[in-house]
Order: C-alpha cells, then sequence, then structure tokens
C-alpha cells in the first residue's frame, strides 16, 4: 500500500502534531484541562512560571501559526483529491475483510486526541460503565447494593464517592467537548475568525477534518462499508452521526446516498440499532436519555445507520418531532442544527414554533395529547 500523502495529511492530526499544540494552548488558555473531582476543580491554580508563560504567549502560537502554513491542504479541499485517491487504491488492494477492516481502523487512529475532545462518546461510556472490562457507575452501583446490605461502612462510602466521581467526569467531558465547539465558532467570540490566533489555526484543522470525514465516509459507502459501525467499534469519532446532505455531492445523488447507507455493513446491532440510547453530546442529557427511550420504546423515533428517524405522524410528523424537542430541550438556545442533523430534517425551528402554539383543531389536541399521555407522563 501506497501512504505517503496519507502519512503526510495525519501527521498534523496526530499526538504530537500540530493539532496537539493547539490543544495544549487552548486547555492553559481556558482551563479545558482534566480534573478528577470537583474539589479538585476548584483549588485556585499554581501560577506557571514565568518562562513557561512565555512559552504559551509567544513560543507556542508562533509554532502553531507556522505549522498551519505548512499544512498542505490541497490534497483534500478539490473534487480531484489525491489523498482520496490514494485511500481508494489502498481499500482496493485489500485482498479479505480482516485486512479492509484493520486498513480502516488505521484511517481513525489518528483522530484519537480529536475525538476525545470533540466527540467524548467512548469516554462517556467508560465513565457508565457500558464498556466491558472497565468499571464504571453501573457495575459500582451493583457493588454499592452488595455493600449496604451487609457492611454499609467504608466499602459503601468508596462506592458513593467514586459514582460521585464518575457523574463528575461526565459532566466535566461534556462540558469540555461543548466549549471547545463555543471557541471554534459555535459562539459570538471572534477570534476563532482572526487571522495567527491559535483559535484560528484550529478552526481550520477542524474545517478540513470534516471535509475528510464526509469524503472518507461517502468513499466508503460506495464500497458498501459503514463507517458509522467502525467509529463505533474503536471508540474514535471523526463526526458522530451522517447527515445525508453531507455525502450525496461526493456520491452522486440523494437517491444514491439513500441507498448506500441503507445498504452498508456492518449495521448496528438490532439491540442497539433501536433500543440502546446513544446521543450526540450536544444533545445527550439525563433528561433527553429519558424521554429518548421512552420514544423509542413507543414507536415514535426509530435509530438508523445515520442517527435518529421520527416515525410518528409519518409525512406530517415533524410539527410533531417539533413538539417532542420543545419538551426535551426547553432552554435557549435550543441545539437546533445538532437536532437536525441527527433526524436528517431541515427547518426544525420553524417546527417547534409551530408546535408551541395553543391547539385549535381536535387533530392536534388529540396528537399532543397522545404524546404529553405516553411520553411526558410523569
Amino acid at each position: 500500500m501506497d501512504k505517503t500523502i496519507e502519512r503526510s495529511f495525519f501527521k498534523a492530526y496526530s499526538f504530537g502534531g500540530v493539532l496537539h499544540m493547539c490543544f495544549d494552548w487552548m486547555m492553559k488558555k481556558y482551563d479545558l484541562g482534566f480534573y478528577l473531582n470537583r474539589e479538585d476543580e476548584k483549588k485556585a491554580q499554581n501560577k506557571p512560571p514565568e518562562e513557561w508563560e512565555k512559552f504559551y504567549d509567544e513560543i507556542l502560537p508562533q509554532r502553531i501559526k507556522e505549522a498551519i502554513e505548512a499544512f498542505d491542504r490541497s490534497v483534500i479541499e478539490s473534487i480531484d483529491s489525491p489523498l482520496m485517491d490514494e485511500i481508494a487504491g489502498n481499500l482496493d488492494e485489500c485482498q479479505n475483510d480482516m485486512q479492509r477492516e484493520r486498513y480502516v481502523f488505521s484511517l481513525l487512529k489518528p483522530f484519537k486526541e480529536y475525538s476525545d475532545k470533540f466527540h467524548p462518546i467512548s469516554e462517556i461510556k467508560k465513565l457508565k460503565g457500558e464498556v466491558k472490562g472497565i468499571v464504571g457507575i453501573k457495575d459500582t452501583e451493583q457493588d454499592l447494593g452488595y455493600w449496604n446490605s451487609i457492611l454499609p461502612n467504608e466499602p459503601a462510602a468508596a462506592c458513593k464517592e467514586y459514582i460521585e466521581e464518575c457523574k463528575y467526569r461526565i459532566e466535566r467531558t461534556n462540558f469540555v467537548a461543548n466549549r471547545y465547539r463555543e471557541l471554534l465558532g459555535s459562539s459570538n467570540t471572534e477570534r476563532w475568525l482572526q487571522d495567527g490566533t491559535v483559535e484560528n489555526c484550529m478552526s481550520t484543522l477542524r474545517h478540513y477534518l470534516f471535509m475528510f470525514a464526509r469524503r472518507l465516509d461517502a468513499l466508503l459507502l460506495e464500497r458498501g462499508i459503514n463507517l458509522l459501525w467502525y467509529q463505533n467499534e474503536c471508540g474514535i469519532y471523526l463526526y458522530e452521526d451522517r447527515c445525508i446532505s453531507h455525502v450525496m455531492d461526493y456520491i452522486g445523488s440523494y437517491e444514491l446516498a439513500s441507498k448506500y447507507i441503507e445498504e452498508a455493513l456492518p449495521k448496528y446491532p438490532e439491540s442497539q440499532s433501536e433500543n440502546d440510547m446513544i446521543l450526540p453530546s450536544e444533545l445527550d442529557t439525563e433528561k433527553a436519555r429519558k424521554y429518548f427511550t421512552k420514544a423509542i420504546e413507543a414507536g415514535y423515533i426509530k435509530r438508523n445507520n445515520s442517527g435518529y428517524k421520527w416515525e410518528y405522524g409519518g409525512n406530517k410528523g415533524q410539527v410533531r418531532l417539533g413538539y417532542f424537542c420543545s419538551k426535551v430541550y426547553d432552554t435557549q438556545p435550543r441545539p437546533i442544527n445538532k437536532l437536525e442533523t441527527t433526524f436528517g430534517v431541515k427547518k426544525l425551528s420553524a417546527s417547534i414554533t409551530s408546535a408551541s402554539y395553543d391547539a385549535k383543531t381536535a387533530s392536534v389536541k388529540q396528537w399532543k395529547k397522545e404524546i404529553n399521555d405516553t411520553i411526558f407522563n410523569d
């Protein structure tokens, strides 16, 4: 296999590359580092030595700027992409399913640090105890029940402390992921728009990572390969869900993209595709998990290879989806863009507004009552 272009492109995103330098600077600048518990976070940070202040104020930003200027984006940004042509050739060289699987995993491996910071699905699963072999909240709650029944003292206290620590780390992990998104374009801050700033450099890298993710997804779909499954298997996520509009231009049409997505293998296991609650981090709250689960159990929502599909109401169901979303995400600002991507819809904000009006007709009153009685009945 020829990996010349691939290695050069991935170097910027791998550990020790320019993206890693950006994370290092951002963690120091915006206090986005790891804390074991809430008390650890509250402790005052010691002022760094003067030479370290100079490093983060002057030296590291200059190194990042120079690395971005040298970053070769031409291999991915045009329709005729040397990088994607090289990857396509390597895929076609694979002699069997195992070779192909290992190669797809190798395409995701360089993005582990990015995935952990922006899409920490794997880390949160571990903390919740949903990954085999790793002790999280689920196993510790079982231990707590055992110790409470026979010796409700030190062992039980240790279990409670660990459960609270895991809950804090989940909260902190989600906060950090959302903070990175805010700083790189989803908030009113302007540093990411200013040429030469670390935020701008990092935003540039993320832009080309998005482009690579979409093009890789489309390339794999054309070969019957489901990128979302591979991401879930290795715990490394270029993106959390697939929007058909992101891949259809590379595939050729909406219809072809829909067909390839439906036929892509491997598919999610049946239990996961329909019942397991996996939400993008922007949408993942305890309240959302509770009501999404109820909606899935009621048949209102179905999980698919692209994210979720709202089923209740058929072709006229988007206003009902808007009503559901308005009840689940009842504080501003709502994550409208992520909801639209997750459900594969457009103009959801208008549907939410329509659903907020007082019901005038019997049919609207009926479906609102049914949703309330079935899902929001607590």
